[in-house]
């Protein structure tokens, strides 16, 4: 699944996560993780967060790295990429 080779609406495959998981047959794994923390996945791992009810800032980095001899992938190098649009 890839949300934008399958040009899924608003970037995101749902915000139910019992129906993603019911989706791809595996269940969530949680962490209790503290401010400074950092959470490193592969491209290929589904990943989210709940929504942010504190009143602190959440801030997120993206950053990718791909080994020189790999295609650069064109989705992520254009001026409007498919999963920042509105």
């Amino acid at each position: 699944m890839d949300v934008d080779k399958d040009l899924v609406e608003g970037g995101w495959f749902t915000n139910n996560y019992s129906e993603l998981s019911r989706l791809i047959k595996t269940k969530w794994l949680v962490g209790d993780y503290d401010p400074g923390d950092v959470l490193i996945v592969s491209i290929y791992t589904f990943h989210g967060s709940l929504r942010n009810n504190s009143d602190m800032l959440r801030f997120t980095c993206d950053v990718r790295f791909r080994p020189e001899s790999d295609s650069i992938d064109n989705r992520w190098i254009v001026d409007n990429p498919i999963a920042y649009r509105d």
